[in-house]
């Protein structure tokens, strides 16, 4: 899409509703990141209580070289954005989320799975370093809204120490 506040095409994010008989009812593009990176939406989920959230993947944060993710709130109803959304990484090193999905047992609470892209870091299991070149998975917990206008910070993360060298 072309960004008029940058003059310059960007791969972005797409978010649309479609009711029930396939029509559409609102769409959206949007970016993640600055004109060096990409944005890419992964997944979706409408939860419980009548919200919107999406993944979308890319840099975020001028301040931050590598891909990180946010998770964006939108409103079911219009298709806009809902407050803020926080550029997310663990560590510094870049990753990408995948899924997104409610906790089972509590509405207010998201879970993200992804990938890290930057190796070597600690995990948070038997303190061994992942080796280079593999991109472990990870789960986190979010709470759903910090404030009225703010997706919150991480509440929890693991890192699973599973080689994946070869993909």
């Amino acid at each position: 899409y072309f960004s008029d506040d940058e003059g310059i095409y960007k791969q972005g994010a797409l978010a649309m509703m479609l009711d029930f008989n396939g029509e559409l009812k609102w769409s959206r593009i949007y970016s993640h990141s600055n004109y060096a990176h990409s944005t890419v939406a992964a997944s979706a989920t409408y939860t419980t209580d009548g919200e919107l959230y999406q993944i979308a993947n890319g840099q975020g944060a001028s301040s931050f070289n590598e891909n990180g993710f946010s998770v964006h709130r939108i409103n079911p109803i219009t298709g806009q954005f809902i407050g803020q959304s926080n550029n997310f990484n663990i560590s510094n090193k870049g990753m990408k989320a995948m899924t997104l999905r409610n906790h089972k047992n509590d509405p207010t609470v998201l879970m993200v799975s992804g990938f890290l892209e930057t190796a070597p870091c600690e995990p948070d299991i038997d303190g061994e370093l992942i080796s280079e070149n593999n991109h472990p998975p990870f789960l986190m917990q979010l709470n759903q809204v910090l404030d009225a206008n703010t997706i919150s910070l991480i509440d929890w993360h693991h890192i699973y120490n599973v080689p994946s060298a070869l993909y």
